[in-house]
């Protein structure tokens, strides 16, 4: 299976249940980076809807880098304002897995794991160099 299919197939089921995978996201990530807490200051629900539709987007055009890249640099660039660090990528991206595991259980294997490693990885690091140049 090839890579964008996993991720898209692997989406799909977190996906489904919207709400819950949110909820299990930043408890992870405020588990793994307490300090990250701090950053959300607004409604974590209406946080949680924002961070599903981000993800189903870049997920949606993984295909097309003409139409998701400039909307993650973008993404990237006004996150400097709410405070956060090039390192909090890195702990986004172990959420973001610990999420898939938490919820896919079996159905996210090592594949699916490196899958998602390496495209979070690609994308992050054009997000970090869009918002932190130099």
């Amino acid at each position: 299976m090839d890579k964008i299919a996993i991720i898209r197939r692997t989406w799909a089921l977190a996906a489904a249940a919207p709400e819950e995978t949110a909820r299990v996201f930043y408890a992870s990530l405020f588990r793994i980076a307490p300090h990250t807490e701090a950053l959300f200051r607004s409604d974590l629900e209406a946080q949680g809807d924002k961070l599903m539709e981000t993800l189903g987007f870049v997920v949606d055009n993984l295909e097309d880098d003409e139409t998701w890249l400039p909307a993650a640099r973008d993404l990237a660039v006004r996150h400097v304002a709410y405070g956060v660090q090039a390192q909090d990528y890195d702990s986004v991206g172990i959420a973001l897995i610990t999420t898939f595991q938490t919820l896919l259980g079996e159905g996210f294997g090592e594949a699916e794991r490196d899958t998602w490693a390496e495209v979070y990885g690609a994308l992050s690091q054009h997000m970090i160099e869009a918002a932190y140049p130099g």
